[in-house]
């Protein structure tokens, strides 16, 4: 089996953070959308760039997600499900062409100078992570 294949099934099922940030909801939203941005806050993700024709976040768009985990670095393709500026962005990601996991960042609105609350979620394969609206 490949490496990536035996990675994949290692990963834990779920995984579910929550952080304020010291930001507005569309701010933070801005942030995380922003793919060559993600590497700033993911331990594994290197950064992405969009791919067929897409051009920023909206559902249906496509990316390429670059990774590096130890020495083993690798390739991904996400499809946006839930592009809601300030509120919330998902995508499921493929790897080798199989389902990977889905992920989604929620943000609720508190009024300034509270921060936004920010709520990322990893599911293992496709479907809503548990407790997504």
């Amino acid at each position: 089996m490949p490496e990536a294949a035996v990675y994949l099934f290692a990963m834990s099922a779920d995984v579910s953070v929550s952080r304020d940030v010291a930001a507005s909801a569309d701010a933070v939203w801005e942030m995380v959308s922003d793919l060559p941005r993600m590497a700033e806050w993911s331990p594994e993700n290197e950064g992405g760039a969009w791919i067929k024709g897409a051009t920023g976040p909206a559902p249906g768009a496509a990316f390429r997600g670059s990774n590096r985990h130890g020495g083993k670095s690798w390739k991904t393709i996400a499809k946006v499900v839930h592009a809601e500026p300030g509120r919330r962005f998902s995508f499921r990601v493929t790897a080798m062409g199989l389902p990977a996991t889905t992920s989604e960042m929620m943000l609720t609105h508190l009024p300034l100078p509270a921060p936004a609350v920010l709520a990322s979620k990893r599911k293992r394969g496709f479907g809503p992570p548990k407790g997504s609206r």
